[in-house]
């Protein structure tokens, strides 16, 4: 097997998990554009994400690089794990809100809107937020934003895990 397959597998694995729980928050209806569940969301997202790039990066380092990694290969196996999984949660959404159900979105922003208009918020501000949201629901324009910011993103994310890789495990009691 080539040096990147396991993080290739971690990434595909953490892709799945990320496009499963898209779809238990669409099947549930859930607010997602809530306090609450935005920030449920994203802290799920990014322990995933962690975990599979930690995991598929230390599987690289054990099987084929026998216990002992360097930071670019750790950052080069955190890095491929975080952008397959990124990408593949990106197309996804763009498939969810473009083509299977295009009125999703407009409908979580209404109901977001209610809410504010329920809270008192004054007229301008809602237009204000009206006119944001309408620019950042659109699926293509979201779509381009993730090819260009998970790269970004993983690269950031990557090289900060990749330093709690252990790089030597050599010295380490194998069983």
């Amino acid at each position: 097997m080539n040096k990147i397959g396991y993080p290739l597998k971690a990434g595909l694995l953490a892709g799945f998990i990320l496009i499963a729980f898209s779809i238990i928050m669409y099947a549930l209806d859930t607010n997602i554009l809530g306090f609450g569940m935005s920030m449920l969301n994203l802290v799920i997202t990014f322990a995933i994400l962690i975990v599979a790039a930690l995991m598929g990066t230390a599987k690289m380092r054990d099987i084929d690089y026998n216990f002992k990694i360097n930071y670019l290969q750790a950052l080069i196996g955190c890095f491929i794990t975080l952008l397959l999984a990124m990408y593949m949660a990106g197309i996804f959404s763009y498939v969810l809100n473009g083509i299977i159900d295009p009125d999703y979105m407009p409908r979580k922003v209404d109901g977001m809107l209610d809410s504010y208009e329920r809270l008192g918020v004054p007229e301008e501000a809602l237009e204000e937020i009206i006119t944001k949201m309408e620019t950042q629901i659109d699926p293509m324009k979201q779509l381009i934003q993730s090819l260009w910011v998970s790269p970004l993103v993983s690269l950031g994310l990557g090289a900060l895990l990749a330093l709690f890789v252990k790089k030597d495990k050599t010295n380490t009691t194998q069983i």
